[in-house]
């Protein structure tokens, strides 16, 4: 009997005060009980989600590690080739400076 049906019942003369007395440490566990059974629920579903956060979030870890590591591979093989790029650039303007000297002496055979 719920709480709210002993106050009616009282109300309506068909159940006595002490039957409501007697029956309200019952109602009182059974409302502890009860609550108790939902706070464990509740935890057991908290740690659920929280077991779920955690695996996504270590797999969006090993991505971004993942991610960061191929990055610094483009990064190393981009720098590279970049001087390449500058050794073969340096190479060239000796040359075209050898050469423009060379070109300076042949036309001024005599100087």
């Amino acid at each position: 009997m719920t709480l709210e049906a002993a106050v009616q019942g009282l109300a309506d003369g068909r159940v006595s005060l002490q039957k409501l007395i007697g029956q309200l440490p019952t109602e009182t566990s059974q409302g502890f009980d009860q609550v108790a059974k939902q706070f464990a629920e509740t935890d057991r579903r908290i740690h659920e989600m929280s077991q779920r956060t955690d695996e996504r979030i270590d797999k969006l870890a090993q991505r971004s590690e993942e991610r960061a590591r191929q990055l610094d591979e483009r990064m190393d093989k981009f720098a590279r080739e970049a001087r390449e790029r500058a050794r073969h650039f340096d190479e060239r303007v000796d040359k075209l400076v050898l050469g423009i000297g060379e070109f300076m002496r042949k036309s001024n055979p005599g100087e």
